[in-house]
């Protein structure tokens, strides 16, 4: 009945998830439908949904959970609840980009054998009024165009950090099914359920496409972890139980292991850096991340040219260098609107 089933984990967070459902439901069809695992929000969230059911989309659910059991298996949770033979797993507070729903629908009737797609995205600020530079979904090729990948270790050298970007992942259901029926996942539901289950679907003859269409409109700034858990917690889940994930496929010195570390040196944590010292990080945590840093990648030679020099800079620094850079794109953006 449907080939697509968007699967959205949510909290508490009813006005953010209303606009990622509005993106989806302006494109889809009879074809498509929406479950939503709710983890206990108590904001409007289960009014929301029965609204547009009722209203826009008969074809949306809601599976409420009486205790947050977290994203993982809330994740879980609606993959095995979904009835499409594809699932695109999605953020509550992310956006459908204008064609996406057709472009990926073309791909998949291209290539039925795919086990999944990771699709590319453009990031906004966190009230979508301008798009802003990040780090690219492919490795460090943001002109990289469509790529179809064959094995586990090529796919991870490429993608293996943007894997965990929720929203751009579509799975095929009865692959992921199968692969969480053959073992335990317990162990990995450490907010990566989503990189360990797409690698443990690659096994030998499973392909996965990389679709360079921007797909999903991303709103940056507003990390989920991040209000919940904290600065702290949040890097644990970057540098650490990301790393866990990895190890469970791949030895410490192997290729596709050291290409993810190499990425995650030159491209991630130095913005991540700059983004957290921008927003006046505490001189106490600075120096305790700063001995996480050293005790996690002090082996790779990237890490002290690229990232240590950054602790030395004074927060007023990039605040300034944010600061101008955001009047910059508001100003770009505007001259396109009004161009």
């Amino acid at each position: 009945m449907f080939d697509l089933s968007f699967c959205i984990p949510t909290l508490d967070r009813a006005s953010e998830l209303a606009q990622s459902l509005h993106s989806i439901i302006d494109q889809a069809d009879e074809r498509v439908e929406i479950v939503i695992v709710d983890g206990g929000s108590t904001d409007g969230t289960a009014e929301l949904v029965a609204r547009l059911a009722a209203t826009r989309f008969p074809s949306i659910r809601l599976l409420a959970s009486a205790t947050r059991s977290g994203v993982d298996r809330d994740v879980l949770q609606a993959v095995e609840a979904a009835r499409g033979t594809h699932c695109w797993l999605f953020s509550d507070d992310d956006r459908l980009a204008p064609g996406a729903l057709a472009a990926v629908r073309q791909r998949l009737a291209a290539d039925p054998s795919l086990a999944g797609i990771s699709t590319n995205y453009q990031a906004y600020d966190a009230a979508f009024t301008y798009p802003i530079a990040t780090v690219p979904a492919f490795s460090s090729r943001p002109d990289a165009g469509d790529a179809v990948f064959t094995r586990r270790e090529d796919c991870f050298s490429a993608l293996a950090l943007h894997l965990g970007f929720i929203s751009c992942q579509v799975v095929d259901r009865q692959r992921w099914l199968a692969a969480v029926g053959q073992r335990d996942v317990t162990p990995f539901c450490n907010a990566w359920i989503i990189v360990y289950m797409i690698g443990a679907m690659l096994e030998p003859g499973a392909r996965w496409l990389y679709l360079s269409e921007v797909c999903v409109h991303y709103r940056s700034g507003n990390d989920s972890f991040m209000a919940r858990q904290g600065l702290w917690r949040r890097q644990l889940i970057t540098h650490v139980a990301f790393a866990d994930i990895l190890r469970h496929f791949f030895a410490e010195n192997s290729p596709p292991y050291r290409a993810v570390m190499a990425t995650l040196i030159r491209d991630r944590m130095p913005r991540t850096l700059a983004v957290l010292k921008a927003r006046g990080m505490p001189v106490g945590l600075q120096l305790s991340l700063l001995r996480l840093y050293v005790a996690r990648y002090g082996s790779h030679p990237g890490f002290w040219w690229r990232v240590l020099p950054l602790f030395a800079l004074p927060g007023a620094v990039y605040r300034g260098a944010w600061s101008l850079y955001r009047r910059r794109r508001i100003a770009a953006t505007a001259t396109t609107s009004t161009g």
